[in-house]
Protein backbone atom coordinates (compact mmCIF):
# COMPACT_ATOMS: atom_id res chain seq x y z
CA UNK A 1 0.00 0.00 0.00
CA UNK A 2 1.25 3.22 -0.98
CA UNK A 3 -0.30 7.10 0.39
CA UNK A 4 -0.14 10.33 -1.54
CA UNK A 5 -0.37 12.93 0.39
CA UNK A 6 -2.35 16.50 -2.05
CA UNK A 7 -0.20 19.64 -0.59
CA UNK A 8 0.24 21.73 -3.78
CA UNK A 9 -2.25 24.50 -2.67
CA UNK A 10 -1.64 27.91 -1.77
CA UNK A 11 -3.79 28.37 1.44
CA UNK A 12 -4.51 31.51 0.74
CA UNK A 13 -7.12 31.96 3.38
CA UNK A 14 -4.21 31.37 5.84
CA UNK A 15 -3.03 34.76 5.05
CA UNK A 16 0.18 35.98 6.95
CA UNK A 17 0.72 32.50 7.44
CA UNK A 18 1.09 30.79 4.01
CA UNK A 19 2.66 34.32 2.31
CA UNK A 20 6.21 32.35 2.54
CA UNK A 21 5.05 28.79 3.37
CA UNK A 22 3.06 26.11 2.19
CA UNK A 23 0.08 25.17 4.44
CA UNK A 24 1.48 21.95 4.94
CA UNK A 25 4.58 23.24 6.37
CA UNK A 26 2.79 25.37 9.07
CA UNK A 27 4.65 24.32 12.07
CA UNK A 28 2.46 22.88 15.39
CA UNK A 29 4.83 22.87 18.14
CA UNK A 30 7.98 22.67 15.76
CA UNK A 31 6.90 20.33 14.08
CA UNK A 32 5.38 20.61 10.35
CA UNK A 33 1.88 19.11 9.26
CA UNK A 34 3.03 16.86 6.52
CA UNK A 35 6.13 15.96 9.27
CA UNK A 36 3.22 14.47 11.66
CA UNK A 37 1.69 12.98 8.67
CA UNK A 38 4.68 11.17 7.62
CA UNK A 39 5.53 9.96 10.80
CA UNK A 40 2.08 8.55 11.36
CA UNK A 41 1.87 6.83 8.25
CA UNK A 42 5.46 5.13 8.73
CA UNK A 43 4.33 3.90 12.24
CA UNK A 44 1.33 2.24 10.42
CA UNK A 45 3.99 0.62 7.97
CA UNK A 46 3.24 2.57 5.31
CA UNK A 47 6.61 3.78 3.80
CA UNK A 48 6.22 4.37 -0.12
CA UNK A 49 4.94 7.73 0.42
CA UNK A 50 4.73 10.66 -2.38
CA UNK A 51 3.44 14.21 -2.23
CA UNK A 52 2.06 16.69 -4.45
CA UNK A 53 3.37 19.85 -4.35
CA UNK A 54 2.69 22.84 -5.94
CA UNK A 55 3.08 26.73 -4.15
CA UNK A 56 6.22 27.14 -2.64
CA UNK A 57 7.24 23.53 -3.44
CA UNK A 58 11.12 24.28 -2.27
CA UNK A 59 10.51 24.29 1.09
CA UNK A 60 8.58 20.87 1.13
CA UNK A 61 11.87 18.47 1.64
CA UNK A 62 11.95 15.50 3.61
CA UNK A 63 13.89 12.60 3.32
CA UNK A 64 12.40 9.20 1.27
CA UNK A 65 9.66 10.87 0.01
CA UNK A 66 9.07 11.17 -3.89
CA UNK A 67 7.48 14.24 -5.11
CA UNK A 68 5.35 15.45 -8.06
CA UNK A 69 5.20 18.95 -8.69
CA UNK A 70 2.02 20.83 -9.92
CA UNK A 71 2.45 23.48 -11.83
CA UNK A 72 -0.78 25.06 -12.24
CA UNK A 73 -1.57 25.27 -8.62
CA UNK A 74 -3.38 28.43 -8.65
CA UNK A 75 -5.92 27.28 -11.22
CA UNK A 76 -6.90 23.68 -10.75
CA UNK A 77 -7.66 21.68 -7.64
CA UNK A 78 -7.45 18.58 -5.89
CA UNK A 79 -8.33 16.00 -8.45
CA UNK A 80 -5.70 17.43 -10.72
CA UNK A 81 -3.23 17.19 -7.97
CA UNK A 82 -3.94 13.30 -7.28
CA UNK A 83 -3.59 13.05 -11.21
CA UNK A 84 -0.14 14.16 -11.04
CA UNK A 85 0.65 10.57 -9.08
CA UNK A 86 -1.01 8.87 -11.32
CA UNK A 87 2.31 6.91 -11.46
CA UNK A 88 1.76 5.64 -8.10
CA UNK A 89 -2.29 3.98 -9.20
CA UNK A 90 -0.30 0.14 -9.22
CA UNK A 91 -0.97 -0.36 -6.03
CA UNK A 92 -3.89 -0.05 -3.68
CA UNK A 93 -3.24 3.95 -2.47
CA UNK A 94 -3.97 6.05 0.51
CA UNK A 95 -4.84 9.75 -0.57
CA UNK A 96 -4.55 12.51 2.18
CA UNK A 97 -5.15 16.06 1.93
CA UNK A 98 -2.04 17.93 3.44
CA UNK A 99 -3.78 19.92 5.83
CA UNK A 100 -4.89 17.79 7.84
CA UNK A 101 -3.46 15.90 11.26
CA UNK A 102 -4.82 13.18 12.86
CA UNK A 103 -4.80 10.19 15.31
CA UNK A 104 -3.08 6.69 14.45
CA UNK A 105 -6.01 5.26 14.97
CA UNK A 106 -7.80 6.82 12.39
CA UNK A 107 -5.44 5.69 9.96
CA UNK A 108 -5.54 2.31 10.92
CA UNK A 109 -9.46 2.71 10.69
CA UNK A 110 -8.94 3.42 7.23
CA UNK A 111 -6.36 1.39 6.25
CA UNK A 112 -7.89 -1.80 7.78
CA UNK A 113 -11.54 -1.81 5.97
CA UNK A 114 -11.38 -4.21 3.08
CA UNK A 115 -13.43 -1.75 0.50
CA UNK A 116 -12.59 -0.96 -3.23
CA UNK A 117 -13.21 2.83 -2.18
CA UNK A 118 -14.05 4.08 1.35
CA UNK A 119 -13.79 7.49 2.71
CA UNK A 120 -12.98 8.35 6.51
CA UNK A 121 -15.71 10.25 8.06
CA UNK A 122 -16.46 11.85 11.21
CA UNK A 123 -19.59 11.03 13.07
CA UNK A 124 -19.13 13.09 15.67
CA UNK A 125 -18.31 16.10 13.77
CA UNK A 126 -20.18 18.11 15.79
CA UNK A 127 -18.25 18.53 18.81
CA UNK A 128 -15.70 19.52 16.43
CA UNK A 129 -17.77 22.69 15.09
CA UNK A 130 -18.91 23.58 18.16
CA UNK A 131 -15.38 24.29 18.97
CA UNK A 132 -14.18 25.32 15.67
CA UNK A 133 -17.41 27.87 14.93
CA UNK A 134 -19.57 27.90 17.55
CA UNK A 135 -22.44 26.29 16.28
CA UNK A 136 -23.08 23.47 13.53
CA UNK A 137 -25.05 25.33 10.49
CA UNK A 138 -21.66 26.59 9.43
CA UNK A 139 -19.63 25.05 6.42
CA UNK A 140 -21.72 22.61 5.42
CA UNK A 141 -21.13 19.53 2.73
CA UNK A 142 -23.84 16.58 2.10
CA UNK A 143 -22.48 13.19 3.21
CA UNK A 144 -25.83 10.92 2.85
CA UNK A 145 -24.83 7.13 3.32
CA UNK A 146 -27.50 4.00 3.08
CA UNK A 147 -27.98 2.08 6.16
CA UNK A 148 -24.79 -0.18 4.82
CA UNK A 149 -22.86 3.06 5.32
CA UNK A 150 -22.35 3.35 1.47
CA UNK A 151 -22.23 6.43 0.37
CA UNK A 152 -25.39 8.32 -1.67
CA UNK A 153 -24.84 11.40 -2.34
CA UNK A 154 -21.55 13.89 -1.50
CA UNK A 155 -20.03 17.29 -1.63
CA UNK A 156 -23.17 19.46 -2.23
CA UNK A 157 -22.01 22.66 -0.27
CA UNK A 158 -25.09 24.89 -0.56
CA UNK A 159 -26.93 22.68 2.47
CA UNK A 160 -29.09 24.87 5.31
CA UNK A 161 -29.60 21.75 7.47
CA UNK A 162 -26.83 19.66 9.46
CA UNK A 163 -29.17 16.36 8.74
CA UNK A 164 -27.80 16.28 4.92
CA UNK A 165 -24.37 16.12 6.50
CA UNK A 166 -25.19 12.66 8.16
CA UNK A 167 -21.03 12.52 8.93
CA UNK A 168 -18.56 15.13 7.80
CA UNK A 169 -15.79 14.30 5.39
CA UNK A 170 -11.99 14.37 6.23
CA UNK A 171 -9.80 13.84 3.43
CA UNK A 172 -8.80 10.85 3.87
CA UNK A 173 -9.28 8.33 1.19
CA UNK A 174 -8.22 4.43 0.35
CA UNK A 175 -8.39 3.19 -3.28
CA UNK A 176 -8.11 -0.35 -4.30
CA UNK A 177 -5.90 -0.56 -7.65
CA UNK A 178 -8.87 -2.03 -9.66
CA UNK A 179 -10.72 1.51 -7.97
CA UNK A 180 -7.74 3.72 -9.51
CA UNK A 181 -8.25 1.74 -12.91
CA UNK A 182 -11.42 3.39 -12.94
CA UNK A 183 -10.66 6.68 -11.83
CA UNK A 184 -8.48 6.86 -14.57
CA UNK A 185 -11.23 6.16 -17.56
CA UNK A 186 -13.52 9.01 -15.17
CA UNK A 187 -10.82 10.91 -14.88
CA UNK A 188 -10.61 10.79 -18.46
CA UNK A 189 -14.30 11.43 -19.75
CA UNK A 190 -13.97 14.62 -17.14
CA UNK A 191 -11.29 16.04 -19.26
CA UNK A 192 -12.65 15.37 -22.62
CA UNK A 193 -16.19 16.41 -21.77
CA UNK A 194 -16.57 18.71 -18.62
CA UNK A 195 -13.52 20.87 -18.74
CA UNK A 196 -15.13 23.78 -19.48
CA UNK A 197 -18.83 22.57 -18.14
CA UNK A 198 -20.03 22.25 -14.49
CA UNK A 199 -19.18 18.58 -13.47
CA UNK A 200 -20.96 17.03 -10.57
CA UNK A 201 -22.67 18.87 -7.39
CA UNK A 202 -19.56 21.28 -7.30
CA UNK A 203 -20.87 22.69 -10.66
CA UNK A 204 -17.62 23.36 -11.49
CA UNK A 205 -15.81 22.29 -14.33
CA UNK A 206 -13.09 19.28 -14.32
CA UNK A 207 -9.82 21.31 -13.79
CA UNK A 208 -11.42 22.99 -10.67
CA UNK A 209 -13.31 20.38 -9.20
CA UNK A 210 -13.31 19.05 -5.85
CA UNK A 211 -12.09 15.30 -4.86
CA UNK A 212 -16.20 15.01 -3.28
CA UNK A 213 -16.99 15.22 -7.19
CA UNK A 214 -14.86 12.60 -8.08
CA UNK A 215 -16.12 10.57 -5.08
CA UNK A 216 -19.93 10.83 -6.78
CA UNK A 217 -18.40 10.12 -10.12
CA UNK A 218 -17.31 7.13 -8.67
CA UNK A 219 -20.44 6.72 -7.59
CA UNK A 220 -22.34 7.72 -10.30
CA UNK A 221 -20.31 5.18 -12.74
CA UNK A 222 -21.86 2.05 -10.43
CA UNK A 223 -18.77 2.00 -7.84
CA UNK A 224 -19.99 1.36 -4.26
CA UNK A 225 -17.95 3.97 -2.04
CA UNK A 226 -18.38 3.04 1.43
CA UNK A 227 -17.47 5.32 4.82
CA UNK A 228 -15.60 4.21 7.99
CA UNK A 229 -16.66 6.09 10.83
CA UNK A 230 -14.82 7.52 13.60
CA UNK A 231 -15.31 9.85 15.97
CA UNK A 232 -13.23 13.19 16.30
CA UNK A 233 -9.07 12.89 15.96
CA UNK A 234 -8.45 15.14 13.41
CA UNK A 235 -7.77 19.17 12.56
CA UNK A 236 -8.18 20.60 9.40
CA UNK A 237 -5.96 24.20 8.78
CA UNK A 238 -7.98 25.94 6.38
CA UNK A 239 -8.09 29.83 7.57
CA UNK A 240 -6.14 31.60 10.29
CA UNK A 241 -9.17 31.01 12.93
CA UNK A 242 -8.43 27.23 12.01
CA UNK A 243 -4.51 27.51 12.87
CA UNK A 244 -4.97 30.04 15.56
CA UNK A 245 -7.81 28.28 17.53
CA UNK A 246 -5.97 24.51 17.31
CA UNK A 247 -2.56 26.58 18.30
CA UNK A 248 -4.63 27.84 21.30
CA UNK A 249 -6.38 24.59 22.11
CA UNK A 250 -2.94 22.94 22.18
CA UNK A 251 -1.93 25.08 24.62
CA UNK A 252 -4.88 25.15 27.36
CA UNK A 253 -5.22 21.61 27.07
CA UNK A 254 -8.79 21.78 25.52
CA UNK A 255 -7.40 20.02 22.51
CA UNK A 256 -8.01 16.63 24.72
CA UNK A 257 -11.76 17.33 24.26
CA UNK A 258 -11.20 16.16 20.65
CA UNK A 259 -8.35 13.78 20.87
CA UNK A 260 -7.36 10.45 22.56
CA UNK A 261 -3.29 11.29 23.25
CA UNK A 262 -2.62 14.89 21.19
CA UNK A 263 1.12 14.53 22.36
CA UNK A 264 2.14 11.62 20.18
CA UNK A 265 1.57 13.26 17.63
CA UNK A 266 4.35 15.79 18.34
CA UNK A 267 6.60 13.76 20.56
CA UNK A 268 9.23 14.13 18.82
CA UNK A 269 8.83 17.89 18.00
Amino acid sequence: MKAVLLAAGRGSRLGKYTQDLPKGMLPILGKSILQIQIDILQQAGINDISIVSGYKREKIQFEGIKYYNKNNYDSTNMVVSLMKAKNEFNDDLLVIYGDIIYEKRLLDALIMCEKDAVVLADENWKKYWKMRYGRVDVDLESLIIDDTGAIKQIGQTDIVSPDLMMLRYIGMLKFSKNCLNEIKNIVEYAKNNYNDMPWKLSQRPYPTSYMTDLIQAIIDNGFTVSTKAVKNGWLEFDTIDDYEKSLSWISTGEIDLLFEDFNVLIKDA
